[in-house]
C-alpha cells in the first residue's frame, strides 16, 4: 500500500490517509472549501470512534478488501476507507463521480508498478 499520514485523534482507533490523498484533499480544497475541511474533520473524528460508520461498498474497489464510504451532507463528497488491524485508511476522498474509478486506478497503477520493480 502506499505510504500513509497519520491523522491526529485520540480516539479508539487510529485513523490514516495515503499521501495520494492527502494531495486530492488538498486541491479540493483550493476549489471547493464550501464546508468540506470542516466535514472531513468531524469525518475523521467519527471514523475514529466507529469505524463501521460507512456504509460497505458492493463494487470490488480493492480485491481482498472491504471498502466502506462515507458520505457528505450535501451528497456530493465521499470519503473511502477500509478498516485493517483496527485501524482506518483513507484511500481517497472526492466528487462523488469520479471517486471509485480514482480509486480502483491507482490501485491498478501501483499494481503495475510493483510488477515492473520485480523484474
Amino acid at each position: 500500500m502506499e505510504d500513509t499520514t497519520r491523522i491526529e485523534g485520540e480516539k479508539a482507533h487510529e485513523v490514516f490517509m495515503t499521501h495520494r490523498c492527502e494531495k486530492e484533499l488538498h486541491k479540493l480544497l483550493k476549489k471547493d472549501s464550501n464546508g468540506l475541511g470542516e466535514w472531513m474533520n468531524t469525518a475523521t473524528a467519527e471514523l475514529s470512534a466507529d469505524p463501521t460508520l460507512g456504509i460497505g461498498l458492493r463494487r470490488g474497489l480493492l480485491p481482498g478488501h472491504e471498502c466502506r464510504a462515507i458520505h457528505s451532507k450535501d451528497n456530493r463528497y465521499r470519503i473511502v476507507y477500509i478498516v485493517e488491524e483496527g485501524k482506518v485508511l483513507i484511500l481517497g476522498v472526492g466528487h462523488r463521480s469520479n471517486i471509485y474509478d480514482d480509486i480502483t486506478n491507482a490501485y491498478v497503477r501501483s499494481q503495475g508498478e510493483n510488477r515492473k520493480r520485480l523484474r
